[in-house]
Order: structure tokens, then C-alpha cells, then sequence
């Protein structure tokens, strides 16, 4: 985590002291006043920081919460301290509690960028990150997820790397439902856009692999092939395992038998 910004590249949102108010109305005081908060809160933040590095998951939760109780919602970097907290809390398997923090971060974010924002896709995708797909997260936003994905196509200042790999999270979330229909509507609009040449390699591999699986439940054989070979190859270039790639041979085996036998009766 870095103190000064939030989420990434394209999304970045520093913090400043003009977020603080002062009942003063000597500039200066306001000035020393904020310059004082603003030191509290970094020093509170990095005391959150280093116990949530180290795993301490209970003390980053009372940094956590002493940072928001002095913040108010002030900052935008409240939204990565509930972010945060939220995963201590799923890591002591606090499910409800995580997901309600999450909740409020999601909040948060809406409520300071508007509901189809950069800043609202950088939430999802961050929960994403740290925890990535449950059961629960697919019944609870995979709906709303794909309601924002329609919404923010085309915007202007859409952050298109953020928005591809949140198509990227919707249609993981289908695949795992599985609505193939849908799968293959937000896994192929990611795979064609040029942005997938700036996602982690591993996270092209799965991609592949997803809609190689897809396109054979939906007996496209000839696209299940590409996307397996494709697939295969990406396994390779980041040093799979040999059982891993030997599991690519039985999916491309697979799909050539499949592939036979439907020829066979047609």
C-alpha cells in the first residue's frame, strides 16, 4: 500500500489538506490545524500499514479504525483503509464483517465519484485482488457488476485498462456461475481489447483457459482449440508445471474427441 494514493496508475487520487476543515477563521490556524490532522492520519496510517504487512490483522484493525474515526470519510484514502480492514476481517474469517466493510467502501466511492466512475471500478477490482471470487461476491455484485460494465462503455474518460479487467472479473464471475452466454460476452469483449498486453501473464493464461472451457460447454469446438492452444502456450511462457501443461493436453484432447463425435452425427 502506499500512503499518498490510491488504488493505481490512471486512478490516482492524493490526498491533501484542503479535505480538512477548521472552525477558525485565521487562515494560518486553518493552515496549522490541517498540517496537524494531516500528520496524525499519515502516522496512523503507516501504524495500520505495518501491522497489516506483518499480519497483525487485529492491531491494523484498531489503527484502522482510528484512522476513520479521525478521517470522517474526509479522505479518499478511507476507502483503502476499509478495503483493507475488510480483508483482515476476511482473513480471521469474518466473513460478514469483511463484506460489510467492503460494502461501505463501495459506498464511499459512489458517493464521492459517482456510481459508473474510474474510482468505483478501482473498489471492485481492489476487493478482487485481495480475496478474489466466493460464492458470495458472485450472488451479492456479479449483477451489479455487469449493470456498471454497460454503463461505463464508451465513457471518455473510462480508465480502459481498470475496464478491461473488470470485464475481465465480470465474466469470471459468470463462468463460475456458469452463465456461458454471458461468460463469453465479457471474456471475449477483454480478450479483444489491446489492454490484455498489460495484464499479469498468469491472469491471460486463466483467461484463455475460461473461454477455452466455455466455448467447448457451448460446442464451438473450433474456438475451444484456438483457446486451449493459446492457452497452453501462455502456461508455458510462465513456467507451468509439467502436471499443469499436462492438463492442457487432456482439455485439447478433449475437445478433439467432443469435436469427432459431433461431426460423427451431424
Amino acid at each position: 500500500m502506499n500512503s499518498r494514493y490510491l488504488f493505481r496508475s490512471g486512478n490516482l487520487v492524493q490526498t491533501n489538506f484542503k479535505n480538512f476543515s477548521s472552525q477558525s477563521e485565521n487562515p494560518e490556524e486553518k493552515y496549522e490545524k490541517a498540517k496537524k490532522e494531516m500528520q496524525n492520519l499519515t502516522e496512523i496510517f503507516d501504524k495500520f500499514e505495518k501491522s497489516f504487512q506483518v499480519g497483525d490483522y487485529d492491531k491494523a484493525l484498531e489503527s484502522g479504525q482510528e484512522y476513520l474515526n479521525l478521517a470522517k470519510d474526509s479522505t479518499m484514502l478511507s476507502i483503502v483503509v476499509q478495503l483493507y480492514m475488510a480483508f483482515c476481517h476476511f482473513k480471521k474469517n469474518q466473513i460478514e464483517q469483511a463484506y460489510d466493510l467492503f460494502d461501505k467502501s463501495l459506498a464511499l466511492s459512489k458517493a464521492k465519484n459517482g456510481p459508473y466512475s474510474n474510482q468505483v471500478l478501482a473498489t471492485y477490482l481492489m476487493w478482487y485482488k485481495l480475496i478474489g471470487i466466493d460464492e458470495k461476491f458472485i450472488g451479492k455484485y456479479i449483477e451489479e457488476m455487469e449493470k456498471i460494465a454497460e454503463e461505463c462503455r464508451g465513457k471518455g474518460d473510462l480508465d480502459k485498462a481498470s475496464f478491461a479487467e473488470f470485464l475481465f472479473v465480470v465474466g469470471n464471475g459468470y463462468f463460475q456461475k456458469p452463465d456461458w452466454d454471458k461468460t463469453l460476452k465479457y471474456l471475449e469483449e477483454c480478450s479483444a481489447m489491446k489492454e490484455v498486453e498489460i495484464f499479469d501473464k498468469s491472469q491471460v493464461e486463466h483467461l484463455y483457459k475460461m473461454l477455452a472451457m466455455t466455448y467447448t460447454s457451448n460446442k464451438n469446438f473450433k474456438s475451444a482449440m484456438e483457446y486451449a492452444q493459446k492457452g497452453k502456450k501462455a502456461a508455458m511462457n510462465i513456467g507451468a508445471s509439467r502436471e499443469y501443461l499436462q492438463n492442457y493436453d487432456q482439455i485439447i484432447k478433449s475437445i478433439e474427441v467432443q469435436s469427432k463425435e459431433s461431426k460423427e452425427k451431424s
